[in-house]
């Protein structure tokens, strides 16, 4: 990994923090475990190598554009235990359509 992305990481994560003051923004982290479920073996849980798992770190940052519309940020850390050893980050960015036009839980569809 390249020595620079840690601290461009922390500085985007810091960017977002002092941004997200806006009463209608929404943040959150996750934490979760994974499995490979696509593969060409007849059951779920394998890869081509093997089984596949991964732990996953996310932090998430969200601006709506309009009622049923928002633009999703998130930077992330996945560490593969299974096969091979190893850190995978990335960054998604996404939009968000929320079939609901009021602010509650509900359903809603994530494209990015």
């Amino acid at each position: 990994m390249k020595k620079w992305f840690g601290p461009v990481l922390a500085f985007l994560f810091l960017v977002l923090v002092s941004l997200s003051a806006s009463a209608q923004a929404t943040q959150g982290v996750s934490i979760g475990y994974g499995f490979g479920v696509l593969s060409s073996h007849k059951s779920i849980g394998y890869t081509e190598e093997g089984h596949y798992d991964f732990l996953n770190l996310a932090y998430h940052y969200g601006r709506p554009l309009s009622q049923v519309l928002g633009l999703l940020f998130e930077p992330f850390a996945s560490y593969t235990m299974y096969p091979n050893d190893g850190l995978d980050t990335g960054i998604m960015l996404s939009l968000k359509y929320n079939f609901q036009k009021r602010e509650e839980n509900g359903f809603y569809l994530t494209l990015g």
